[in-house]
């Protein structure tokens, strides 16, 4: 990212001081929330089933809601409420019979703090975005978290070397997709589309998981995991209704 943002100043976008002096508090906020959110999740699950994990964690859009609605002043409609019943109802039903209760309380406590710090990371990430590139927020809050894992492994007498081929594979595989088409995407997003509207996109992603685990790991999907999938994909349609009615609006022919 920070070669991203070279490229910018070859092209003279360049922030004035004190709009870096600005938002400086809220970049540094956002990157400890993002560090701490990735640190709870990965916590997560290895101590606790991946579906109790992403279940636990997938409830983070609440939150999300709940706090851009005092923070941004962002609405609530019916069709919000709507969505979220749709989408938790489809996540339930997915991992209901997998769920394990009895065991793992420290992870299934960690999933629950990683949504939180989600949330944190996001409202902090929009606050910033009003003045600051794509480039320009990311290329910090990565340098931020990836010094605090430095400090946290260096604390913890993590080996750096030494790991199999697949591995280092599985590394660069997480930084070019849920990262950098992931993580960027969304903080991209962040300057131009509703929080709560693109946080309730996220619970898709126990339904899309298992159809992934389908493609990659043949395991079939259930009949409740079609229905659970009828369901989420039920939630997104209300909510980009409105976004794909204007767009179409646009796209056809002025009488």
């Amino acid at each position: 990212m920070a070669g991203f943002v070279w490229w910018e100043l070859r092209k003279g976008k360049r922030l004035p001081i004190s709009t870096w002096k600005r938002n400086l508090p809220w970049v540094f906020l956002s990157g400890v929330f993002f560090f701490g959110h990735l640190w709870t999740y990965f916590y997560a699950a290895q101590n606790t089933t991946i579906a109790n994990a992403m279940v636990i964690f997938s409830i983070n859009p609440l939150y999300t809601a709940l706090a851009a609605r005092f923070f941004f002043k962002d609405r609530l409609t019916r069709a919000h409420f709507l969505a979220f019943a749709l989408a938790f109802s489809g996540i339930a039903l997915l991992m209901w019979e997998k769920l394990q209760w009895g065991e793992g309380f420290q992870g299934n406590l960690a999933a629950l703090v990683s949504g939180v710090l989600y949330t944190g990371y996001i409202l902090s990430g929009k606050k910033s975005r009003t003045d600051l590139t794509t480039p320009q927020f990311t290329s910090q809050i990565y340098m931020i978290a990836a010094f605090l894992f430095l400090i946290t492994g260096l604390s913890q007498g993590i080996s750096w070397t030494g790991y199999p081929t697949t591995t280092w594979v599985a590394i660069l595989g997480t930084i070019l997709i849920p990262t950098l088409m992931g993580h960027v995407l969304f903080t991209y997003l962040l300057k131009h589309l509703n929080v709560t509207w693109m946080s309730c996109g996220k619970l898709t992603e126990p339904v899309l998981s298992s159809i992934v685990a389908f493609v990659f790991f043949a395991e079939f999907p259930q009949p409740l995991t079609w229905a659970a999938f009828g369901l989420t994909s039920s939630a997104v349609i209300i909510l980009m209704g409105p976004q794909l009615r204007k767009a179409w609006s646009h796209l056809r022919p002025i009488r």
